[in-house]
């Protein structure tokens, strides 16, 4: 169990990376917005630019800009919110994994006499809510462990010729 548990951890970790790539990216897209419009004051409210040709096509451009640079942040802020939403949820499997891990530990240590064990705190009792929660966290774990024995399966299958031909039907 120790081991799936590590597998989520690690999963976790990855997805809170990702949400962080992605706010690190906004707060870049923020600091080039500020600048858009710090150079668009700039041109505007300095009586030295006014009339000048080439302050129109300047302001045109830093008008584009911004509005590129505000569509960008608007992807990016709906991707870290899609990456927060997967970061909980893993945290969430995490929590449950640890919940078994404890509970499969306690439970050896008592029925096996395990030595190893002897010394496991027993996992927490859940609430009714928290029991809810953890019944659907182990369901997503089930499919995900069904999906990936799906996966092996296949590719044991596309590996060998053997198999292949068995599964085939071919001798």
């Amino acid at each position: 169990m120790g081991i799936i548990t590590q597998f989520y951890r690690d999963g976790t970790n990855l997805k809170k990376g990702h949400y962080d790539e992605v706010t690190t990216e906004i707060e870049k897209l923020d600091l080039d917005l500020s600048m858009v419009k710090e150079q668009n004051a700039a041109l505007v409210d300095n009586a030295a630019f006014n009339g000048h040709p080439k302050q129109r096509e300047y302001l045109a451009q830093l008008e584009k800009e911004k509005e590129h640079l505000e569509g960008q942040r608007v992807q990016f802020v709906a991707k870290q919110q899609e990456f927060k939403g997967i970061y909980e949820w893993s945290q969430g499997i995490v929590q449950v994994c640890e919940w078994l891990e404890l509970n499969l530990d306690d439970y050896c240590s008592k029925t096996l006499d395990y030595p190893k064990l002897k010394d496991v705190k027993p996992a927490p009792q859940l609430t009714e809510q928290e029991a809810a929660k953890f019944s659907e966290g182990l369901d997503e774990i089930y499919h995900n462990l069904a999906d990936s024995q799906d996966f092996f399966s296949v590719n044991l299958i596309l590996l060998s010729p053997t198999l292949s031909n068995l599964a085939l039907g071919i001798s």
